[in-house]
């Protein structure tokens, strides 16, 4: 984990002339998280399954590019990496 200092940030997904925001100092993985690895992660802990989670928790594209597979929503073999 890697700690993330409190302070003004603009988000990545925003213009570069967009509002700052202020955020509060957070830890934040320091390696990417393979959508293999997430699965495993969905697995041990059924709540943040698709369709399980709660909305709170994620946007209404949670999981969208993983397809049902007998009943399991999992990542497609090319999205393992």
């Amino acid at each position: 984990m890697v700690a993330i200092t409190d302070g003004e940030y603009r988000p990545l997904y925003m213009r570069k002339d967009s509002e700052l925001i202020r955020v509060d100092g957070f830890l934040i993985d320091q390696t990417p998280v393979s959508n293999l690895d997430y699965y495993g992660f969905t697995q041990a802990a059924k709540d943040w399954r698709k369709g399980v989670v709660p909305g709170l928790f994620s946007e209404p594209n949670y999981l969208a590019h993983w397809t049902e597979i007998e009943g399991v929503w999992q990542p497609a073999e090319s999205q393992y990496q």
